[in-house]
């Protein structure tokens, strides 16, 4: 991610938004990651965790107990 556009990530959503937006961009490039067990046990910690966590900060609630649908 371009420096200038990180910066405005983490403005708006944050350094967990940031940081989970950089994970998937540095690991898209390798198109053979998706198949990779290690790109699969990292992306929950990596990107799922970090999104929750900033949307928990973001509502003022858990995630983990809502109902997705």
């Amino acid at each position: 991610m371009t420096a200038r556009l990180e910066e405005k990530v983490r403005q708006y959503g944050g350094n967990d938004h940031s940081d989970a937006a950089q994970w998937c961009l540095d690991s898209i490039y390798s198109v053979a990651r998706l198949q990779n067990g290690k790109f699969c046990q990292e992306f929950p910690t990596a990107v799922i965790v970090r999104l929750r966590d900033n949307l928990e900060v973001i509502t003022g609630s858990n995630a983990e107990d809502r109902q997705f649908g």
